[in-house]
């Protein structure tokens, strides 16, 4: 949405300036959760760089019976 500051005149012109959106200061990386879903407080705001939406962590591991295990989302999983 932009806002207008002016006036409508006798002509229908629309006088006036437009008002920017104000800077979306949050985080533009995310990593999305497989319990819940993440907003991003973006709406009404200015973004100046790209929203980076990374993979959700996988990682398979032996397991006891000889085979493996995917551990999907694993927090502890690349760093």
């Amino acid at each position: 949405m932009v806002k207008i500051d002016g006036y409508v005149g006798s002509r229908n012109v629309i006088s006036g300036k437009l008002t920017d959106f104000p800077l979306y200061s949050g985080n533009f990386n995310v990593t999305p959760k497989l319990n819940g879903e993440t907003i991003l407080k973006t709406m009404g705001r200015k973004m100046t760089v790209n929203v980076v939406v990374r993979e959700i962590p996988l990682r398979e591991i032996s397991n006891l019976q000889g085979g493996e295990t995917m551990l999907i989302g694993d927090d502890g999983y690349g760093g």
